[in-house]
């Protein structure tokens, strides 16, 4: 449901968010954390460069106006207007973010409850299992077996596949520890028996230690 066919790139994408034309990319489950974050570090460097240069303009000792002024209130209006939308999609994502939504479900009105494994849990999904690794543009954690882009319930959540406990339990008991010396041994396997057909009508029985057995 969350996979959607691009007619820019013509390719289906997991977890399609958008098609960004800025990155002339489709926007999706691999690559979402990496969109992200060039939006908060952007929005970050696009502060700190106005306030750089608002800082140089106001201490500096007027005489009237230079070149070097009206430089610098045109990259503070420019950078302000690139700001005002760097910042807005960082919010708009981040609230998109914490609920596990995309923007193209966002359009089609979908409860935010859809996909909603709790708020860490979703970050989890789009930054990494680890928080550590959240601030830096690596996938790690991102795509392992729990996040697959596939399966969308929370993995403890998930239940367990049939026959699973029992095979836990065999595990168990193969692994059991000897009491006599206090390690490990494995139950042996019962011997499996066959039956031959003869030539004569005889018939004979092979047993596990490959001994024949006329009937």
């Amino acid at each position: 449901d969350r996979c959607h066919h691009c007619s820019d790139c013509q390719a289906c994408t997991l977890k399609m968010d958008h098609h960004c034309p800025w990155v002339n990319n489709c926007v999706g489950f691999r690559n979402y954390k990496y969109f992200y974050l060039l939006l908060v570090y952007g929005s970050i460097t696009e502060i700190l460069c106005i306030s750089l240069v608002l800082a140089s303009l106001l201490n500096r000792s007027y005489d009237g106006f230079k070149a070097w002024d009206y430089i610098g209130m045109v990259c503070i209006g420019f950078v302000g207007i690139v700001t005002f939308g760097t910042i807005g999609l960082l919010v708009y994502h981040t609230s998109m973010l914490v609920v596990n939504q995309t923007t193209i479900e966002h359009l089609k009105a979908l409860p935010t409850s859809t996909y909603s494994v709790g708020c860490f849990g979703n970050v989890q999904q789009v930054l990494g299992k680890s928080a550590w690794m959240w601030p830096f543009p690596c996938i790690y954690g991102v795509s392992e077996e729990d996040w697959d882009g596939i399966h969308w319930d929370h993995p403890d959540s998930r239940p367990k596949p049939e026959g699973h406990e029992l095979q836990e339990v065999q595990i168990q008991m193969h692994s059991s520890p000897n009491p006599n010396n206090g390690q490990s041994h494995s139950t042996p396997e019962p011997l499996g028996f066959s039956g031959i057909q003869g030539s004569n009508g005889s018939s004979h029985e092979v047993n596990g230690s490959g001994l024949k057995t006329m009937v």
